[in-house]
C-alpha cells in the first residue's frame, strides 16, 4: 500500500473502511469478492489489527488520543478526513502531525435516511442550502459544491488533497461482514 503524504510541503475511520483499503492492497488493488478472496487476505491482513490491541469502536477516541497526547501512545491512526481537517481548522493539530491518504482509498459515503417528511426536507436542505454547505465545509466534510471546501481548507491553510484519486471500490456489504467476523475471531 502506497501512503501519500499531505503537508504544504504535502487515515480512514471504521473498521469497515480500513478493511477495505488493506485488503484491496493485500489482493493486488482488486476488491475482494467471494470466499476464496476472503481466505487469501484475511491471514495477511488480521494482524494489521490484532498486532495494535485494543481498538474503539470509532476512530474518535483513538484520534482524540493522538491530538492531546501526541504520537506517544498512537503514533499513526485511522480517521476521515473530515476529522483531519476539523482538527486543522480550529486550531487542534501539533506541528508534524499530517494527514496520509493510502493509495488506493476508499471514500466513505455519508448517507441520510429519512423517516418522515422533515427527514426529506433535511436531506434535500443538506444537499442545496448553501449556509448548509458552508457549515460542513467549516467541520472538514467536502460538500456537493466543491469549491466550498477549497475555499475553507486555503483560507485555514489546511493541509490535505485538493482532490481524491485513485478510489478503489469497496467489498459488498456480505464480504464485509464476513472479514469483520474473520477479524474479530483474530483477538480470540
Amino acid at each position: 500500500m502506497k501512503l501519500d503524504t499531505v503537508r504544504e510541503d504535502k487515515a480512514i475511520q471504521n473498521l469497515t473502511t480500513r478493511l477495505a483499503e488493506n485488503f484491496a492492497d493485500i489482493h493486488g488493488d482488486t476488491v475482494v469478492q467471494g470466499e476464496a478472496a476472503e481466505k487469501k487476505v484475511l491471514p495477511k491482513v488480521a494482524p494489521l489489527f490484532v498486532d495494535q490491541g485494543y481498538t474503539d469502536t470509532s476512530s474518535e477516541g483513538p484520534f482524540e488520543d493522538y491530538l492531546s497526547l501526541g504520537m506517544g501512545k498512537t503514533p499513526m491512526v485511522n480517521v476521515y478526513e473530515a476529522q483531519f481537517a476539523d482538527a486543522a481548522i480550529h486550531g487542534k493539530l501539533k506541528p508534524g502531525m499530517v494527514l496520509m491518504y493510502p493509495s488506493p482509498t476508499v471514500l466513505s459515503k455519508h448517507t441520510l435516511l429519512s423517516l418522515t417528511p422533515e427527514g426529506d426536507k433535511l436531506g434535500m436542505l443538506l444537499s442545496i442550502d448553501v449556509k448548509l454547505q458552508q457549515l460542513a465545509a467549516q467541520h472538514g466534510f467536502r460538500t456537493a459544491d466543491q469549491d466550498q471546501f477549497a475555499k475553507v481548507v486555503a483560507q485555514r491553510k489546511v493541509p490535505v488533497a485538493k482532490e481524491i484519486i485513485d478510489v478503489a471500490d469497496t467489498p459488498t456489504y456480505d464480504t464485509l461482514e464476513h472479514l469483520l467476523d474473520g477479524v474479530s475471531k483474530s483477538y480470540r
